[in-house]
């Protein structure tokens, strides 16, 4: 069984060009980037959530901020990933998304189950 779940998930850190760029530019100019800055939002949302529909742990390894945790290599995420993951992504739908400055959301509905229990119910949230 299945369960539908509406979530607005937050892509931290989704512009690739941001991070190459280090000086500060003017609110224009970066409004003016903000096309530039959705495709790569929605590049990196669907290359995240295909990977979590097909349990592809070494691309979300990628996706993972182990900032402030234990330091994680990532060969123990891969076989953790592959072996405890609890839940299974049936399908997903991306509906839409805001960028603001830095910062992204996908608004994703998906609908998830159990991996060792596919047949358990879940809780609604």
């Amino acid at each position: 069984m299945t369960v539908r779940i509406i979530a607005r998930y937050a892509v931290i850190g989704l512009l690739a060009l941001s991070a190459c760029v280090s000086r500060v530019e003017p609110v224009a100019v970066e409004r003016s980037r903000q096309p530039k800055d959705q495709e790569a939002l929605w590049r990196r949302a669907r290359r995240l959530w295909a990977a979590r529909q097909d349990l592809d742990c070494p691309t979300l390894f990628l996706f993972e901020n182990f900032e402030g945790n234990e330091a994680t290599n990532k060969e123990a995420f891969i076989e953790w990933c592959r072996k405890e993951e609890p839940l299974q992504i049936v399908d997903y739908e991306l509906r839409g998304s805001e960028v603001d400055g830095d910062l992204g959301w996908i608004h994703a509905v998906y609908h998830v189950q159990f991996r060792k229990a596919p047949d358990a119910p879940l809780p609604m949230a």
